[in-house]
């Protein structure tokens, strides 16, 4: 299964650890790492790991927005956008026939971004006197739970303003009123994620297509989560 990101061919790891065990050389956990992508259905990123020849990694302009694809020999692909390095890519401790050094490169999608978003601020605080917190209500009036989505979804679209200007609908409307959702220390991924999963819901985010839609817990246990390796 051919591999490609942004355009630029990758490594195949089994022929460099099938030519490593030939020469009876250390086989490192690279070898069964790469090339893949996992992406769970919810707040936690999709990572993938891939190698690369550093001048294959050289070549591409733009590293911080990068599209990983698997493809068949029947024509079929799935690509995985908006992908981005965490760290600097790692050279493999192995022996090459050029000085072109081959590169572990780890890739997260974009729900690490989210998960650097500040929340800070509550929704619907109850005092222990009774009533509603009033610097935690929608202009006075409980915030419904639609509205917590959209608040949430308004602070990650400041800051990544790609985003849809309208939030993810509900798949339908939750019973009651949303209450003590306390996000100072909590960042606007995880706190979006939270309110969802109480009112009975999940956040699903696309990796092949990085769109954002909230679903039943029902409809996410065929598909999720995402794995695919070379």
């Amino acid at each position: 299964m051919p591999v490609s990101l942004s355009g630029v061919n990758l490594e195949d790891p089994k022929r460099l650890r099938d030519d490593l065990r030939q020469s009876v050389l250390p086989v490192g956990e690279w070898s069964v790492r790469c090339q893949s992508f996992v992406s769970p259905c919810e707040r936690e990123p999709g990572v993938g790991h891939v190698l690369i020849r550093r001048s294959a990694w050289d070549r591409i302009p733009d590293k911080t927005s990068l599209t990983l694809t698997f493809a068949d020999s029947f024509g079929s692909s799935v690509s995985f956008v908006k992908l981005h390095p965490i760290s600097s890519p790692t050279p493999l401790a192995v022996p090459t026939a050029t000085s072109d050094a081959i590169l572990w490169l780890t890739l997260e999608d974009r729900r690490s971004r989210y998960k650097q978003v500040a929340t800070s601020r509550s929704y619907n605080l109850r005092l222990a006197a009774g009533g509603w917190a009033t610097a935690t209500l929608n202009s006075g009036t409980a915030f419904t739970w639609a509205e917590v989505v959209a608040d949430l979804w308004a602070k990650l679209r400041a800051v990544y303003t790609d985003l849809p200007s309208s939030a993810p609908s509900l798949p339908s409307t939750p019973s009651g009123t949303p209450e003590s959702f306390s996000f100072y220390s909590v960042d606007a991924w995880t706190a979006l994620c939270t309110v969802c999963q109480a009112a009975g819901f999940l956040v699903r985010y696309d990796p092949t297509t990085d769109a954002v839609s909230i679903i039943n817990p029902a409809d996410a246990v065929s598909t999720e989560p995402i794995q695919t390796q070379w």
